[in-house]
């Protein structure tokens, strides 16, 4: 496995371990989760603008 795809598996499953740490470690689960999904939200809102919608067939 070349060592970029080990990385990534690893950061990955670091993401993972760290998204539930936060959400089960606060004592306000919906504040949390709201800011998880504002911390992902924006880089994706940044890349709508750059790159559109995907194409239309991508959907299904």
């Amino acid at each position: 496995m070349p060592g970029a795809t080990l990385g990534l598996v690893l950061f990955a499953a670091f993401l993972h371990a760290a998204w539930n740490t936060l959400l089960r470690g606060g004592s306000d689960r919906l504040g949390s989760m709201a800011v998880m999904n504002l911390a992902r939200g924006l880089p994706g809102l940044a890349g709508l603008s750059l790159y559109g919608l995907p194409v239309p067939a991508a959907f299904p």
